[in-house]
């Protein structure tokens, strides 16, 4: 996929919440970007949105890694390894 091509968007706009989700991702990657946005919905809103991308380059920083290991923790909940 192009780096110019978002895989994933948390946005808030007049109130309402929206994630987009690009649709040509395989399903893997489509679960984890999922995960990754639903992260920042979750524990990052309205922080990112509010002040636009620019805002702070350390919390930005910091909100990432923070959905990066919530999204790990989530995608792989429930899921058994072989012995």
């Amino acid at each position: 996929m192009s780096e110019s091509i978002a895989s994933g968007i948390y946005a808030q706009f007049q109130g309402e919440h929206f994630i987009f989700l690009n649709s040509k991702l395989k399903p893997d990657m489509l679960r984890y970007v999922m995960f990754h946005e639903l992260a920042h919905y979750l524990f990052h809103e309205p922080s990112q949105t509010k002040r636009g991308p620019r805002f702070c380059e350390e919390v930005i920083t910091r909100n990432h890694i923070e959905a990066e290991i919530v999204t790990a923790l989530l995608n792989t909940h429930g899921k058994t390894q072989s012995a």
